[in-house]
């Protein structure tokens, strides 16, 4: 049987790449490869799956090369991101020159840029825009007429995708999460390691006009195939788990058919995930916090409410507020997440958000620079307004560079209110005594002080 090799190549940081999202860790966490996983498990059966990852084990480009001349492989996927493609693309050409094999890319540089990648890469032979689609077993496969939704190369000529309109429910095998098991993936609101990352949906059936999965036609997996999937990663011994919707409770009826089966199983997670303030009610929530969530990410993003109608957030600061304050009272912890830098802010904008997040009383939150990511509204004002150029495409989601000025804002200011941001709300005393006596083991202090340190050291000080 022939064997696909996962790669996530080697960088001087540690670079995020997964579910067509790159950027630097500001913290000392590192995200599980979902896109590996869910490719594996859509290949397995037909061909062997190995799996090396350069960042998480901390290899540079020698010991890379080293590790791949001892591994026989016949297929290669790595990830790539717009954080990183200078520098994923020269590894790359290194490594086809140890071994000459297909070579296939994914990250979010591709869904914008493939043809340009396939043209300007002689190495580069194929290019994934949708994961969960079976059309890389049909591409490895030699099937070429039922592949859709991916660019390759078939001699001199690049054939584009030709999307057919498929069904919103979708399915696929049961991800492979036993092959990261012996890699040190982690997240700050991790109660017991290892942990698993599921995805039981694809993009996101809202338009916030600055977010890339806004773009992507929105699809859900059966609540049966998911209820499956956890089953195995029960039996595999996991705990605990990162649902990485990026909205969980959108379709309520769907999520609570999934919270009541997690229950009625007695699968026992601790698990978090992202979601919306309008979304989850009362009895969302509750159900929620019955079947093991401790966590919530929301996107707040602005204390201003014409910036949150601008971008199409679609609710109002009470609505944040009163979300905010259910959670608590049902025992669930919150983060916030906050865009400082949109074309239209100024100081004194950023500076009622940083108080707004004061104001929520949230466990955590993360001060994020506006990203004109490619395919987004917010990337065609930028445009528009010569805030950036047509050939910027070097970006960082988390933000260890900034892209944009705003009307008012330089970058070096925007990034000094960011800085003040963090300042503010982590290092208020009371803060600070909250969250030490909300750890209760060991495990959790040293991931704390680690994460700390590192946000300190990235963030607050900037090295």
């Amino acid at each position: 049987m022939k064997k696909v090799l996962f790669f996530n190549p080697p960088g001087d940081a540690i670079y995020l790449r997964q579910y067509y999202c790159s950027q630097t860790s500001k913290a000392n966490y590192i995200y599980h490869l979902v896109d590996f996983n869910i490719l594996g498990g859509i290949i397995s059966g037909y061909f062997d799956v190995e799996y090396l990852d350069a960042v998480v084990n901390k290899y540079d480009v020698s010991a890379c090369l080293d590790k791949l001349s001892k591994i026989d492989y016949d297929y290669i996927i790595f990830l790539t991101g717009y954080v990183s493609f200078d520098s994923d693309f020269s590894i790359m050409k290194k490594v086809k020159a140890l071994k000459n094999v297909p070579m296939i890319a994914i990250g979010d540089i591709v869904l914008s840029k493939a043809d340009e990648l396939l043209s300007e890469n002689e190495f580069l032979d194929a290019a994934i825009i949708d994961f969960t689609s079976p059309d890389i077993l049909n591409y490895l496969k030699g099937n070429f007429n039922e592949v859709y939704s991916m660019f390759y190369k078939k001699g001199n000529e690049i054939i584009r995708p030709t999307p057919k309109e498929n069904s919103r429910i979708f399915s696929i095998p049961i991800p492979r999460h036993d092959l990261g098991m012996n890699y040190n993936y982690r997240h700050p609101f991790v109660k017991r390691y290892p942990f698993a990352t599921v995805l039981t949906d694809y993009g996101c059936p809202y338009k916030c006009k600055f977010c890339v999965y806004s773009t992507f036609r929105y699809k859900y997996r059966p609540v049966a195939d998911v209820l499956e999937e956890l089953r195995y990663i029960k039996n595999l011994g996991i705990s605990d788990i990162f649902f990485l919707d990026q909205t969980f409770g959108s379709k309520q009826d769907r999520y609570m058919e999934l919270c009541d089966g997690m229950i009625k199983k007695g699968f026992r997670f601790d698990w978090f995930c992202f979601s919306r303030v309008d979304v989850l009610d009362h009895e969302m929530l509750s159900l929620m916090k019955q079947s093991g969530c401790h966590t919530i990410m929301f996107g707040v993003e602005s204390a201003n409410p014409a910036l949150l109608k601008e971008y199409g957030k679609g609710y109002d600061h009470e609505k944040i507020r009163d979300t905010f304050r259910t959670a608590k009272k049902l025992g669930i912890k919150t983060m916030g997440t906050f865009i400082l830098g949109l074309p239209e802010e100024n100081r004194e904008s950023i500076l009622k958000t940083i108080e707004f997040s004061k104001e929520l009383d949230c466990d955590y939150a993360s001060f994020n620079f506006a990203v004109p990511r490619m395919g987004t509204e917010l990337r065609m004002k930028a445009l528009k307004e010569k805030l950036i150029s047509e050939d910027n495409r070097k970006m960082d989601q988390s933000g260890s560079f900034i892209t944009l000025d705003t009307a008012t804002l330089t970058k070096e200011e925007i990034v000094k209110l960011r800085k003040k941001a963090y300042k503010s709300f982590y290092l208020r005393p009371t803060y600070l005594w909250k969250r030490l006596i909300s750890i209760n083991s060991l495990e959790q202090l040293i991931v704390q002080l680690k994460d700390g340190i590192k946000i300190i050291q990235n963030v607050i000080l900037g090295r």
